[in-house]
């Protein structure tokens, strides 16, 4: 029996990395960090996923179908046709530029989203598309076609230039289109003003995002799943077959949504919680796959405790310098 330990963010990136230098040690990662072996691994939350759940060779993670399992664990539903993330965000000028941020602590409601959702079908129903909502915040776009498009994750784009990373391909121009009429749309909705006048950020647009297919059934071995509410792989673990195994997989977000935030505190806070759970693991004689979602993964055993040789190093030299 093992654990599998999917923690993106782990190691930033962040602008000013020398800022973290103060914020003490974490015992338990940094001697995992230092003993264990190190394998190569999908980059990515959604690729190193897809690769657990053995549904779709992660050529891609731009274009990972991410939606429809997503739309799976939100609804309940098995999704039909082709579907998209919608995510609703706000869009702030700044300057020339336009950023945006998303909408996870903004205290959308389920009547919020159907109110956004009845106006944009009204206004795309004769381009056959279909705004969905089965959750706050976790918005989902069905086509009644298969579109050639390119796109970036939310995750990607949270506090940045929308311009950098609009989709591109041969439906990019008409997905910037509808992005720029949906934002004309939910500016004039009475529910925008309606969260204006109380003090709460309106939706003022969409980002599209994994889009896609249900794949064939993947498979895995865990017989424990704590997806940390992530969507995704709650879909994935409902869709695919469980083998004979009795592994555990945890899923930590915290990271990274300190990470997008750009919040060391924060991380600090979220990286201490985690060390602690991991101390646990360790002292218990667990193995341990601990996936960074940089393209490696974490090989523990027990017996590398032992390696006393291979030292511990803090945690700022691992991070990574955003640029």
């Amino acid at each position: 029996m093992a654990i599998h330990y999917v923690v993106p963010g782990l190691f930033g990136p962040f602008p000013q990395r020398e800022s973290v230098s103060g914020a003490g040690r974490f015992p338990a990662v940094e001697m995992l960090l230092a003993r264990a072996d190190v394998d190569g691994a999908p980059f990515g939350l959604s690729a190193t996923l897809f690769e657990l759940f053995s549904a779709f060779p992660p050529t891609s993670r731009a274009n990972l179908p991410t939606a429809p399992y997503g739309y799976l664990a939100d609804s309940k539903q098995i999704p039909e046709g082709y579907l998209m993330h919608a995510d609703p965000v706000f869009l702030r000028p700044d300057q020339d530029r336009l950023l945006l941020f998303d909408t996870e602590r903004v205290g959308l409601t389920l009547e919020d989203a159907v109110h956004y959702a009845n106006a944009f079908n009204a206004h795309f129903k004769s381009d056959g598309l279909t705004l969905l909502t089965p959750a706050a915040n976790r918005w989902y776009l069905h086509w009644a076609r298969a579109p050639e498009a390119t796109t970036k994750p939310l995750s990607d784009v949270i506090g940045r230039n929308i311009d950098l990373f609009l989709p591109e391909g041969e439906e990019g121009p008409y997905l910037r289109q509808v992005m720029n009429e949906t934002q004309m749309l939910f500016h004039a909705l009475g529910v925008s003003h309606q969260r204006e006048s109380e003090g709460k950020v309106p939706v003022s647009g969409l980002w599209f995002s994994g889009g896609g297919l249900l794949n064939e059934r993947g498979r895995h071995g865990f017989a424990e799943l704590d997806a940390d509410n992530d969507p995704v792989c709650e879909g994935l673990w409902q869709y695919s077959e469980q083998v004979e195994g009795h592994d555990r997989l945890c899923v930590n977000k915290s990271l990274l949504r300190a990470v997008v935030d750009a919040d060391i505190s924060e991380w600090c806070s979220a990286l201490s919680l985690f060390d602690q759970t991991l101390e646990n693991s360790v002292n218990s004689n667990e193995t341990i796959y601990l996936y960074a979602c940089d393209g490696s993964v974490y090989r523990w055993n027990p017996k590398m405790v032992h390696k006393f040789w291979r030292r511990r190093k803090p945690m700022l030299k691992y991070l990574q310098q955003e640029i």
